[in-house]
């Protein structure tokens, strides 16, 4: 079952929807900060490192997790269904363009890091 699901062009849709879906929870970028130290214990030079954030730092990320998971469930509830209809085709090319539109709105957004 496992290897005919990896052979269809749903199976692979199905793959990268739930990846568009939880990709905003992991590191998109990095942005300069400081360690944190109590009142007590701060340096008087506190080091500067590069903390990671995620896609949830702004609305971009709830925008990938619904979208990935709006066409998840769209491929799962129309994925018996043979031979595909073309809104089938349809749907997966919308959520395939939003996701990618997300992205790139995201990306262009980003502030850059210092130096650059």
């Amino acid at each position: 079952m496992m290897n005919t699901f990896l052979k269809s062009t749903i199976g692979w849709a199905m793959i990268f929807c739930l990846l568009a879906a939880i990709s905003p929870a992991f590191p998109w970028g990095y942005q300069w900060g400081y360690e944190s130290f109590s009142e007590l214990m701060r340096p008087a030079f506190p080091n500067q490192i590069r903390l990671p954030y995620s896609a949830y730092t702004d609305w971009h990320g709830a925008a990938l997790s619904i979208t990935g998971g709006v066409g998840l469930l769209f491929l799962v509830a129309t994925g018996g269904v043979k031979p595909a209809p073309w809104w089938r085709t349809l749907g997966v090319a919308i959520i395939g363009i939003a996701v990618i539109t997300i992205t790139i709105f995201f990306h262009t957004q980003m502030e850059p890091l210092p130096g650059k």
